[in-house]
């Protein structure tokens, strides 16, 4: 109902990132497409509670595969 547009990225986990602001205003109805079109509707998400972040965690109602994986090694210089 917000027409709010924004990319996100699935995870290995299944899970998907996006920005906060992408879905605000509507927690409760949030609906991903995916690059071939398919409309994912997503039953959970988590975000910071003060929203110093602009991040939200969707979880998606069907299993979905292929994300990126993180990488689990300490990045110690950027740039």
């Amino acid at each position: 109902d917000t027409n709010s547009k924004g990319t996100g990225f699935l995870l290995e986990n299944g899970y998907i990132v996006t920005n906060l602001h992408v879905v605000t205003g509507k927690l409760e109805n949030i609906v991903c497409i995916s690059y071939d079109g398919q409309q994912i509707k997503c039953k959970q998400w988590y975000f910071d509670a003060n929203k110093k972040l602009d991040l939200i965690i969707l979880i998606p109602q069907i299993p979905l595969h292929g994300g990126l994986e993180l990488s689990h090694n300490e990045i110690t210089n950027i740039g």
